[in-house]
């Protein structure tokens, strides 16, 4: 409120509202800037890469790769809007992996996805121990439909097959794909660390979270 006060709402049917409007301004279509400086020149699109690298990402996934995908897939996560759990598709038959594999065929392929696969449900975690009603003290996150999950993780599994294959990430890239660990650079960082400790050097370490 101006002044910096607080407003309590209790009426059932105004906080629903409330929190609608409070959660759209998080999902609403965020307005990009096109890209400006120096900037330009740091996204630009890599010489040395070839598109063609990229022809067999959406290459249709075989039946057992469906299946591969279900199985690896994590276990004790919420479901989306229909409350679908891995743990669900996990027992799916034959027949059912069966119908579920050409599903994710024509998706993959149709570059498609069901309507229903856009939708979620968002739902909001305290960011303290205790709440006290404060909307901007929760931060949402979006359940989304397990079916639509496991071919994401296909499509996943096929760039970082064809990242590895053709070299396309930067060495420097720790722990982004199959097989490689964000070790070394720890063991580096803390050797620089000991070294600085015991020789009583002045040492600035900067993170960067993108």
């Amino acid at each position: 409120m101006p002044g910096g006060g607080i407003q309590v709402i209790d009426e059932p049917a105004a906080v629903l509202q409330e929190v609608r409007n409070h959660f759209q301004g998080w999902t609403s279509k965020q307005q990009v800037q096109p890209l400006a400086g120096r900037w330009t020149e740091v996204y630009k699109p890599v010489e040395s890469i070839d598109p063609l690298w990229y022809s067999g990402l959406m290459t249709p996934p075989t039946s057992l790769e469906v299946q591969q995908a279900i199985s690896n897939g994590p276990a004790g996560k919420a479901g989306g809007p229909t409350h679908t759990r891995n743990e669900m598709m996990k027992h799916l038959g034959d027949r059912g992996l069966e119908l579920f594999a050409v599903l994710c065929i024509r998706v993959l392929t149709g570059s498609r996805c069901p309507s229903a696969w856009k939708c979620g449900l968002i739902y909001p975690i305290p960011k303290t121990a205790t709440w006290a009603g404060d909307l901007d003290a929760v931060r949402p996150i979006t359940l989304l439909e397990h079916a639509w999950k496991v071919c994401l993780s296909i499509l996943t599994s096929h760039l970082s097959s064809l990242c590895s294959q053709h070299k396309i990430l930067h060495p420097h890239n720790f722990s982004v794909l199959k097989g490689s660990s964000i070790q070394e650079p720890l063991h580096a960082l803390n050797a620089i660390m000991e070294d600085a400790r015991e020789r009583g050097k002045e040492l600035w370490i900067v993170l960067q979270d993108i």
